[in-house]
């Protein structure tokens, strides 16, 4: 993951995220995660592996509508770098591509919805 992605790690990721949605949303009202499936296309864009990103965005296309509201924590005003041996922590401008890929899918998906959606903090 993170800089070591592969395909298939991404693939992984991504299908694994909306498999847990999925099933989730069919037992509870509301769902709370730390994550979205767009949060895999995004690492997946920034690996370079664009074909893919492609794919799974078609895909979450039909999937968005799930999300009714995201906070999202910027890391400008969130610094919360922790070792954990797996989250790349100590490359900022990789994080940075990261977030601003991020924040751009979901502008996309979103369009005009964006600011009603989207929580940036």
């Amino acid at each position: 993951i993170n800089k070591k992605a592969t395909k298939s790690s991404q693939m992984w990721i991504f299908t694994r995220q909306i498999e847990r949605e999925l099933k989730y949303l069919s037992v509870y009202d509301i769902v709370i995660t730390d994550r979205t499936a767009v949060d895999a296309i995004a690492y997946t864009y920034v690996a370079g592996f664009r074909y893919l990103a492609s794919a799974m965005l078609s895909l979450v296309t039909d999937h968005i509508h799930v999300y009714e509201k995201i906070i999202f924590k910027r890391i400008v005003t969130n610094d919360f770098w922790h070792q954990d041996g797996i989250r790349e922590t100590t490359d900022s401008r990789y994080r940075q591509v990261v977030e601003d890929q991020l924040i751009d899918l979901y502008r996309d998906l979103f369009g005009a919805d964006f600011n009603k959606v989207m929580e940036l903090k």
